[in-house]
């Protein structure tokens, strides 16, 4: 199980979360694009997911580039959910349809998708 928000953070602003998927006219869920709209802007990821407890290691791998999470762990406010922060870069803006997998103890969960604009 996978599901995350994006959280825009600029200074002297409230942060600001969006969803990253959206469900289209057919009833498929689908990415929905992520833009970059500011140079002061940081774009946040919050993965929400399962089977991350007691693990040492975890990474994220978002098209082709390797992330180390600020945090990853228990969610805190329902059991068994796990989150993971990871600052977005500048440099995936304008990537489009890129692979999202969370690698844990070494080992790849199943691989999402995420859209840059």
């Amino acid at each position: 199980m996978l599901a995350a928000q994006v959280v825009r953070v600029r200074p002297g602003l409230p942060a600001v979360a969006e969803e990253v998927c959206q469900v289209d006219p057919e009833g498929a869920v689908v990415p929905r694009p992520i833009r970059f709209t500011a140079g002061d802007e940081e774009l946040h990821l919050l993965i929400y997911t399962a089977g991350l407890r007691g693990s040492r290691s975890t990474a994220v791998r978002i098209g082709d580039q390797r992330l180390t999470p600020s945090c990853a762990g228990p969610q805190g406010s329902f059991a068994g959910l796990d989150q993971i922060n990871i600052r977005l870069p500048h440099a995936l803006a304008g990537t489009g349809a890129v692979p999202l997998v969370v690698e844990a103890e070494g080992g790849a969960g199943n691989t999402a998708s995420l859209t840059f604009e």
